[in-house]
């Protein structure tokens, strides 16, 4: 996965949104930017993992204010449409870390 291209598409899509849900930007980056539609054994996307830990770094940066966050979904609330660094440094690329054979594997964020 480029995690350059998914950060700037990401911030494309916070430009355009007041509100954002981890799960529905996830299903918008499949569809509509070319990312994997792999899954987990849940049906939750494995690019939720990367794409969760993105906007958690943006509400620290105070970009989104958290709205909710359960076992389903995170949702946040755009506070700034302005990203100051779109590509976190030290992130290691948890698709390529967990993205393997095993179909019994199952993770949950929350």
């Amino acid at each position: 996965m480029n995690k350059q291209k998914l950060y700037l598409d990401i911030a494309s899509y916070i430009e355009k949104h007041d509100q954002i849900s981890a799960m529905t930007l996830c299903n918008e980056l499949i569809e509509n930017y070319g990312f994997s539609d792999k899954q987990f054994s849940t049906g939750r996307p494995k690019l939720y993992v990367e794409v969760v830990i993105y906007l958690e770094k943006l509400l620290k940066s105070d970009v989104l204010k958290s709205l909710e966050k359960d076992q389903h979904d995170c949702r946040y609330e755009v506070v700034s449409k302005v990203i100051q660094d779109p590509e976190p440094k030290s992130e290691e690329n948890v698709e390529e870390n967990i993205d393997h054979e095993d179909g019994d594997m199952q993770l949950s964020l929350f």
